[in-house]
């Protein structure tokens, strides 16, 4: 959306204000439904939530490109938003279960890298593709590459380690896989009492 806000405005002939709803309701769902959608993949499996985020996202980025006013944009930008809450969180949970407690941070630290650098190439990519063929077009592409992305997802990804066929009982110690038969409920008011969790909420945000 922020790369190709230029396209968006001028074609539907938005002000700056109407296009800061635009971004400001998609970053508002997107802060009320990250943690609700991260305890859900939690709860059911990161394997089918994060399908369904990817199909939501699909869908939403699609009708990004039918809307032809202010009005539903603002509509589908808060329910785009509300779909890919759930992302980050999911992914933390699939390196939890895959990746050793040494290598977490360094997995997390790829994640984070690839999508800064997605981000980056996105800006030169995407303007240069809606410039030839418009900026609807690229919304329908990344909408079909993100059902293709949960078909291979769907099919190659397992919840846990000892689901996947030809995992071994050393690779598994490796890991240091437990199955989870106990919830643990978020201790919420040490984390709201931790100045490390407000100082890191306001790094992100800077």
């Amino acid at each position: 959306m922020a790369s190709l806000a230029t396209f968006i405005k001028s074609d539907l002939e938005l002000s700056k204000q109407q296009w800061g709803w635009v971004m400001g309701l998609f970053i508002l769902a997107y802060a009320i439904f990250q943690i609700p959608l991260g305890i859900l993949g939690d709860r059911k499996g990161h394997r089918a939530i994060l399908s369904i985020i990817v199909v939501w996202w699909s869908i939403f980025t699609f009708f990004t490109g039918l809307v032809t006013n202010y009005y539903p944009l603002l509509i589908v930008s808060f329910m785009f938003g509300m779909g890919e809450a759930g992302t980050y969180p999911c992914i933390s949970g699939v390196i939890a279960r895959w990746f050793p407690a040494t290598q977490r941070a360094r997995a997390q630290g790829f994640v984070w890298a690839a999508s800064r650098l997605g981000g980056g190439l996105a800006a030169l990519l995407l303007i240069t593709f809606a410039q030839k063929f418009g900026w609807r077009i690229v919304f329908f592409a990344l909408s079909s590459l993100g059902l293709i992305w949960t078909a291979f997802w769907w099919n190659l990804y397992k919840n846990s380690p000892n689901e996947m066929n030809g995992i071994s009982q050393s690779e598994l110690a490796e890991i240091g896989y437990k199955p989870k038969t106990v919830h643990i409920a978020v201790p919420w008011s040490r984390i709201l009492k931790n100045s490390n969790f407000w100082f890191i909420c306001i790094m992100i945000r800077l």
